[in-house]
């Protein structure tokens, strides 16, 4: 376990805080989830979030899990890059057609992605 981390110059600083007791709260209740009315009829959907069917403060694997190879999954996300719209499009309407209810209609448009940078660099050794 890592306790305490910070770069040479101290002006990234991570302290462990503690450690919690998972609790299994109540189930939430199966009610679906409607459109505010000042929405025109749209939702916001959140992938993963509305099929949890365990308790959230227990990380575990889902129960409706599906297992995978290295190269499906690259197959995948390849996919997902080429087109993330269409990707999102077929993940939501599969959640949905599964659930007995119609897909809401979604338009994701992708920007510039982020540089990826470690703020924890390690001094170069000569």
């Amino acid at each position: 376990m890592i306790v305490e981390a910070y770069d040479t110059k101290k002006e990234v600083y991570f302290k462990f805080d503690g450690i919690e007791k998972a609790v299994i709260s109540p189930q939430k209740s199966d009610q679906p989830a409607s459109p505010a009315p000042d929405n025109q009829g749209r939702m916001a959907v959140m992938i993963g979030m509305d099929d949890q069917v365990g308790d959230p403060n227990i990380i575990q694997l889902p129960t409706n899990a599906i297992k995978t190879t290295e190269k499906e999954f690259s197959k995948l996300q390849e996919a997902m890059r080429k087109d993330p719209n269409a990707f999102a499009q077929s993940m939501v309407a599969a959640q949905a057609a599964s659930q007995g209810r119609p897909a809401p209609k979604i338009d994701i448009r992708i920007g510039p992605q982020p540089v990826i940078n470690n703020p924890i660099e390690l001094p170069e050794k000569k």
